[in-house]
């Protein structure tokens, strides 16, 4: 975690060293801290393996600019059971609305 006031800066250089990249990632204002996120990083090699959760994921809530096409996918992996939630910028303030989204609203959006 950062700082209140601590952005990290880094070279394109510094991604390749496992240990800066490491930082980089997984470095984030307190005042995100009630998100309760996790951060899952692996090499690519492990990608396409099963890797345990530390819990069961309750909701999933997809960013602004995320496009359909992600949305259905997360969606047919995830299936109608999630939870699944949209965020939307709002207009008058700097801050998230987050709003619930079926998940047949995902599936049948063009």
């Amino acid at each position: 975690m950062c700082s209140d006031n601590q952005v990290l800066n880094f070279t394109p250089q510094q991604l390749e060293n496992s240990e800066s990249f490491t930082k980089i990632a997984t470095s984030k204002s307190p005042h995100w801290g009630y998100e309760k996120e996790w951060r899952l990083i692996v090499r690519h090699d492990f990608a396409d393996k099963l890797i345990p959760l530390p819990a069961p994921i309750s909701r999933i809530i997809f960013g602004c600019n995320m496009g359909i096409n992600e949305r259905k996918t997360i969606a047919r992996i995830l299936g109608p059971d999630m939870k699944y939630a949209k965020a939307k910028k709002k207009k008058t303030e700097f801050a998230l609305s987050i709003t619930p989204i079926e998940f047949n609203d995902i599936i049948s959006a063009f």
